[in-house]
């Protein structure tokens, strides 16, 4: 989804339906920063192979997976659950977002993704996952944050 389309979709009332939720199994927490590369046959090795850069293991062996991975194990120790049922959670609880689809292949994955629904994260946990995770909005989709505020949109009419 577009940058700009959540920020719309968010102002306008309309629901949000995240893809990959879990980020090809990222935020499913079976890596950690010891992990030298993924099972065959999981979808990042898949990723991988088919050159997908969004979910493969060159592109998302970074400090910041590693710290979004970090924050989602201290806070599923804190409630008791998995680290996949926090990322889920987290999702759900975003501004806007509606529902959230998840892709299970066991029944291990379904019942550890099921727990999103038993929780919920405080404030300061959300703040902790949206500092570890947030990334500049790029040109142009930044556009509609700067201008949304009154006095910047006002300076721009003075051009």
């Amino acid at each position: 989804m577009e940058w700009d389309a959540i920020a719309v979709c968010r102002n306008e009332g309309l629901g949000i339906l995240p893809w990959s939720p879990l980020a090809g199994g990222w935020l499913s927490g079976k890596f950690d920063r010891s992990t030298e590369k993924p099972d065959e046959g999981s979808r990042v090795s898949w990723a991988e192979k088919a050159g997908w850069p969004e979910t493969n293991w060159s592109t998302k062996t970074v400090e910041q997976t590693w710290n979004v991975l970090d924050q989602l194990r201290a806070i599923a120790k804190e409630l008791n659950v998995s680290v996949a049922a926090v990322a889920l959670r987290w999702v759900m609880q975003r501004d806007g977002v509606t529902s959230t689809i998840i892709g299970a292949r066991t029944i291990e994955q379904f019942s550890q993704n099921m727990q999103a629904v038993d929780i919920y994260l405080s404030d300061e946990q959300m703040a902790r996952l949206t500092k570890a995770s947030d990334t500049p909005i790029p040109y142009p989709y930044n556009l509609i944050q700067i201008f949304k505020q009154r006095d910047n949109a006002q300076k721009m009419n003075e051009f």
